[in-house]
This record gives C-alpha cells, structure tokens and sequence, in this order.
C-alpha cells in the first residue's frame, strides 16, 4: 500500500490567516492567546508542511510570498469546508451568526455579488449586514459590533487589508449644466463626510466658489440629485447608477484616491470566508475604476 500524503494542519492554517490579517507575531500572539515563540514555531511547522518559504519580513511586519498567498487561499477554503461540516453535524444548534458592515457606496452593486458567492457555500450561516455611513461603520467595527467591516480611509484604522486605491471623481449627469461663472452646485452628505471634505479642500485651494444645492444622508437620495441635473457631486464610480458620469478632465481640480480597507480581526472560518468572498469581488471592481482614468491622464 502506498504511503499517505502528508496533511496540512487546519491549526497552523488559523494562524496563517492571523498573520495575513494582523501583520506581526506579536499581535498573532495576543489574538490567540499564545507565546510569540509558539507562534513562530506553527508558522516554521506550516512552512515544513508545505515544503515552501511562505513568509519574508518587511521591517517589523511579516509578509506572505506568492507561495503564501497560494497557500491562503486554499486555507480560508479548507476552514470554510471544516466549518459548515460542524455547523451540519451540530444539527439543532444555532446557526453562526456573521455581523458585517459595509458603506453605502459597496452595498448597492458589489456587495450583492460577494454574498450570492457566500451564500453558495454557506447557507446556514445567519448574516447580518450594516450599510451606514464610512463613520459609523468605523464606529462598530471599533466597538466590537461587527466582525467585518469595509471602509474607505481614513475612517478605518489600524489593523486591516488594503483592497485597492479608489480614485475620487466629479460627477455630473449629461442633463446638468455649470459655464464655470456662477457658485458650483454641489450635493453632498451632511459632515463629516471625507468625500465632502476632500471636495471642498480641493475647490477652496483652487479658489472656485460653490454652493450647497442639496444634502442628503441617503446615498440614493443624493444619486437622484445629480442624476436630475440639480447638482454635481464627489464621489468614486463605486456604485454610482448609470447616466451619472465623470466630468472631462480639467474642469475642476484633481481628487485623490482613497483606500477602500476590509478590517476585522481574524475570526470563525466563516467570517474569513465572507472577508475573501468581499475581497474577490471588490478588489477586480475596484482596479477597474482606475484604468479608465489613466487612459484619460495619457
């Protein structure tokens, strides 16, 4: 009989997933409740399992290699697998409930799309979902309310895993009309809003005047605003319904991006397979908002 393949311990997989999640031995150690030493010896066991170097330094973090990365993946797999087998044979029990928290720029399109993939796999996970404002999402994540929450910076900190760069936008419908001499229309969020606040520092620099012509906490009621050609907004194309497009470049000042994060520390199998459902699915979305703009910068 042929010897069995070697197996990869679900055990040292956990702890691969803190380390890309958490970024250092140290604060691995303090999540699991172990020694740093105990922890670096699961990582160099996990290495000697797979028979690859998953792991560089970059200065005081530790970072995955592409073989890590590779490794990952499988791993958030193998403990999704693991943990609807025990939800199954727990029968009555009562189901994993995961507590998510996304802005309202993700929850209209992309979010859809990463549940429907979540959902697939785990049906009997009982999720509830958040969509708020960038701050009050900050807010829960901080509070211990959610265990996952998506963000744009730089509401979010601390620990957490960058998706992309989103570039911000001045977006207008073809219905709108601005010549440039009168206060410039602006709908926007009550503050603080970092959108606002990038806009605003942007226009005031460049010493174009504006006036507020509608507020709104509701992302739908502030789209609906521009889309009627009452006024222009800042925002990214993350979301944004169709007929509400950029405005051609060097009409008003350039915007920066903003990172959009995913933060939470490293959870239930099924909490780390939600947080890559999430990145799968915003990270292409996300890249794709910046080839347009460099094409239209050439």
């Amino acid at each position: 009989m042929a010897p069995s393949p070697p197996t990869v311990d679900l055990d040292l997989l956990r702890t691969l997933g803190a380390l890309r999640d958490l970024g250092s031995l140290e604060r691995v150690a303090q999540h699991v409740g172990r020694t740093v030493s105990a922890v670096s010896s699961q990582l160099k066991r996990l290495e000697s399992q797979c028979g690859r170097a998953l792991f560089r330094k970059a200065g005081r973090r530790l970072t995955l290699t592409e073989d890590g990365e590779a490794v990952l993946g499988y791993a958030r797999r193998m403990l999704a697998l693991n943990d609807d087998l025990l939800q199954k044979l727990r029968g009555g029990a009562h189901p994993l409930a995961v507590r998510l928290g996304v802005p309202q720029d993700v929850a209209d399109r992309a979010l859809v799309r990463a549940l429907v993939r979540f959902g697939r796999t785990h049906p009997t996970v009982d999720l509830r979902v958040t969509v708020g404002r960038n701050l009050e999402i900050a807010e829960q994540i901080g509070s211990g309310e959610l265990d996952l929450a998506i963000g744009f910076d730089p509401a979010l900190t601390g620990a957490g895993e960058l998706i992309g760069e989103v570039p911000l936008q001045w977006l207008g419908s073809s219905v709108a009309r601005w010549d440039g001499t009168t206060p410039l229309p602006l709908a926007l969020f009550e503050p603080p809003c970092v959108f606002r606040q990038t806009g605003l520092d942007a226009l005031d620099r460049a010493g174009l005047p504006w006036r507020p012509a509608f507020s709104s906490p509701s992302l739908s009621g502030l789209w609906a605003a521009v889309g009627a050609g009452l006024a222009f907004t800042v925002r990214s194309e993350l979301g944004a319904p169709p007929g509400i497009t950029p405005l051609p470049s060097g009409l008003l000042p350039p915007l920066p991006s903003l990172g959009l994060w995913i933060h939470g520390a490293p959870g239930a199998p099924a909490v780390e397979a939600l947080r890559q459902a999430l990145v799968d699915v915003l990270r292409p979305a996300v890249a794709a908002l910046a080839r347009p703009l460099r094409r239209r910068r050439r």
